[in-house]
């Protein structure tokens, strides 16, 4: 089975007629906009649904998330940072509170993957932090001040591994597995007290401050990915609902699959009755592996999703129609009365002279979509019940004949 490219969006192996390509796209179309992951955990041999991720894909993800990582830096809460330096006024004990980050400017970024997970890096990155600084000697006889700092930090690189696996409920999970932030060059601006004597060694106590910087950053980061990011990822609903009688299970039914081209995520990708779920007695066909990486987002959309909304809609009473004579365009050359059948079935005519007839449709097993490399099979199982309606009453019907075991 080929899948959907997104670049380009056609069916790529599922060329039957068009008819057949018509009812395949009625039945799935909708699910074209499914791409996270929705439902109850379920374990699958193969799934109804797959999505594949490309490398080309992780580009434009990136470019579209830049300005949201951007925004998440800038909004960062930094605890104070406190730690020891040594000074021509001797061995000092300094803290930064009120810690703030502005003028973040982070002009290169980049999203991968690798067997082990994603990895974001970014490059050039520069800011300025805001705080209140104070410092106490450690030795006797404990001089100690206080004021204000700026600190121009500039030539940042940032680097960070994510896992990303799935949880028990189908969702997914991720996990930070390692930060390195390094500062290429600070400049500190002391204000306040006896700044002007600070700002004359302020470079002693710079690298000491680099490191304080880069791991609270770090620290800091790596907590809002595994919190908040997984808290988002939570909050995503468990199932989708397409009407009153169905909903589709998403569930993530394995770890994703990353590699260095793409990334690979497999789902339940079944229908089940809102009112009464019960497990559909199909099998969801195996997969070929993902080789191909030109475009961004590829989809496997396999007719086990199909087969289970036909299940679905047919446990529910759903899958029945009617047609009525007024819903039948006057240019056709058949109209729904009795008087255009009379050289057919003369019997009826005989029987029923000039009456209109209705006609309902309805199916006795679930409808079948087979799909392979020559295009898309779809089979109907029912029958249609021919009434006939007295004139001058419509409402008023009889039963004239039934015709068993329709399959389109």
């Amino acid at each position: 089975m080929a899948p959907i490219y997104i670049d380009e969006l056609y069916l790529a192996a599922h060329r039957g007629t068009e008819m057949e390509t018509a009812v395949f796209v009625a039945i799935l179309g909708a699910n074209l906009l499914l791409l996270q992951d929705f439902g109850s955990f379920a374990t699958a041999a193969s799934p109804g649904f797959r999505t594949a991720v490309t490398a080309r894909g992780l580009n434009y993800v990136c470019q579209v998330l830049t300005p949201i990582l951007k925004e998440k830096l800038s909004s960062l809460t930094i605890p104070d940072i406190e730690g020891n330096a040594e000074t021509p006024i001797g061995s000092v004990r300094y803290e930064l509170k009120n810690i703030q980050l502005s003028n973040l400017a982070l002009p290169t970024s980049s999203l991968t993957s690798t067997s082990q997970g994603l990895v974001i890096q970014a490059s050039d990155i520069s800011f300025y932090i805001h705080g209140d600084w104070q410092y106490r000697g450690n030795d006797w006889p404990h001089i100690e001040d206080h004021g204000t700092c700026e600190i121009k930090i500039y030539e940042v690189f940032l680097e960070v591994h994510i896992g990303v696996a799935t949880d028990s409920s189908g969702h997914a999970v991720v996990s930070t597995n390692y930060c390195d932030l390094h500062i290429g060059k600070l400049d500190i601006q002391f204000d306040g007290g006896a700044s002007w004597l600070y700002n004359l060694f302020s470079s002693d106590i710079s690298d000491e401050l680099k490191g304080s910087i880069e791991e609270q950053i770090c620290k800091t980061a790596s907590l809002e990915i595994d919190t908040e990011g997984n808290k988002a990822l939570a909050s995503m609903p468990v199932n989708i609902t397409i009407s009153s009688v169905a909903e589709v299970d998403f569930a993530m039914i394995q770890d994703p699959i990353i590699t260095t081209g793409h990334i690979e995520t497999n789902h339940k990708g079944e229908f089940f009755r809102t009112d009464h779920p019960v497990e559909a007695p199909f099998t969801p066909p195996s997969l070929p592996a993902v080789t191909e990486n030109t475009s961004m987002l590829y989809m496997w959309l396999t007719d086990y999703m199909a087969n289970t909304a036909g299940f679905v809609y047919l446990a529910a009473g759903k899958l029945s129609y009617v047609v009525t004579p007024n819903m039948v365009p006057p240019s056709l050359p058949i109209q729904l009365n009795t008087s255009y059948f009379k050289d057919i079935i003369p019997q009826l005519y005989s029987k029923f002279p000039n009456w209109g007839m209705e006609l309902k449709l309805n199916a006795t097993k679930p409808p079948l979509l087979k799909l392979s490399s020559s295009g898309a099979n779809f089979t109907v199982f029912g029958d249609v019940l021919v009434n006939v309606l007295k004139p001058g009453n419509s409402s008023d019907s009889e039963l004239a004949f039934v015709l068993g075991a329709v399959r389109l």
